[in-house]
């Protein structure tokens, strides 16, 4: 799109991109579509206000070899070689003794793991900017100023004007 630095432009090709109420994502430029089962599932707003996006889904998405739910609620991911445990409904993230506690919980709607950037972010390294119901997970290692996060977010928006 017009106004978009090659940089930038470089940058959202490799990104993760939702948006609230969306179903559509766009994962390394290209759209795709949440799912359960053969329904759609939307990105939506959590009780803390940061935007949930469907956790078995996503963390696929960004490579994550399994996620898989075992006794209801305890969600067991295996990514780039580790064994991570998360309860829904809780923040605390599990890698063998190593605990970690999240700002906002996993969720479950509708039988579905939600969680936010920061989660994603605690188990890939990948950061994520979010603003006005907008997230891009970024590729591994960027970290944009200000600036640039602003016009990240303005040129994703762009993707879900219909």
């Amino acid at each position: 799109s017009a106004g978009i630095s090659k940089e930038n432009r470089e940058l959202l090709e490799h990104a993760l991109i939702a948006k609230e109420g969306e179903a559509i994502y766009y994962l390394n430029g290209a759209p795709e579509t949440f799912m359960n089962g053969d329904e759609l599932i939307a990105a939506r707003t959590g009780s803390y206000g940061k935007l949930l996006l469907p956790l078995s889904e996503t963390l696929k998405a960004l490579g994550a070899d399994s996620v898989s739910m075992s006794g209801g609620k305890d969600l067991v991911i295996k990514y780039d070689g580790e064994t991570i445990r998360i309860m829904a409904g809780t923040g605390i993230v599990r890698r063998g003794f190593r605990i970690t506690r999240l700002n906002s919980p996993v969720i479950l709607y509708l039988n579905r793991a939600m969680a936010g950037g920061e989660f994603y972010q605690n188990i890939t390294g990948r950061t994520f900017i979010e603003n006005n119901g907008m997230i891009i997970i970024l590729p591994e290692g960027k970290c944009p100023d200000k600036e640039t996060s602003r016009r990240l977010l303005d040129a994703s928006a762009r993707l879900f004007k219909s």
